[in-house]
């Protein structure tokens, strides 16, 4: 019997400041994922896998006095993808944007050595 547990959990926040003359400001962050965890015993040991995709935006919408949008700031994301499985198969990458542009690759974060790299 192969047995899975699923998660998709979302967080969000916002916050909202109004400046003595009007204006203001919006900032949402958002903390969303998806993660997956599969476990199947049997005669061999079994098997299992897990996989972990999430996200993290942010960002700071500007606004005058009469709520028209000026600009933003503080944009920035970051994303993690994790595999992993009995076989041995490792797969681990995160990425970070600031701004809208990349600013990082980072692979391997999370599996044990550089070999086990896909």
């Amino acid at each position: 019997m192969t047995v899975q547990k699923l998660e998709w959990p979302l967080q969000l926040d916002f916050s909202f400041i109004v400046n003595p003359d009007g204006s203001g400001s919006q900032t949402t962050t958002i903390q969303q994922a998806y993660n997956k965890r599969e476990v199947a015993p049997g005669d061999d040991g079994g098997s299992f896998s897990v996989v972990s995709n999430s996200v993290s935006p942010t960002d700071t919408l500007l606004f005058d006095s009469s709520f028209n949008i000026t600009g933003h700031q503080n944009q920035s994301s970051t994303q993690r993808y994790f595999t992993k499985d009995s076989a041995g198969d490792c797969f681990s990458r995160t990425i970070t944007a600031a701004n809208g542009l990349l600013t990082t690759i980072a692979d391997g974060v999370g599996c044990k050595d550089k070999d086990d790299r896909h």
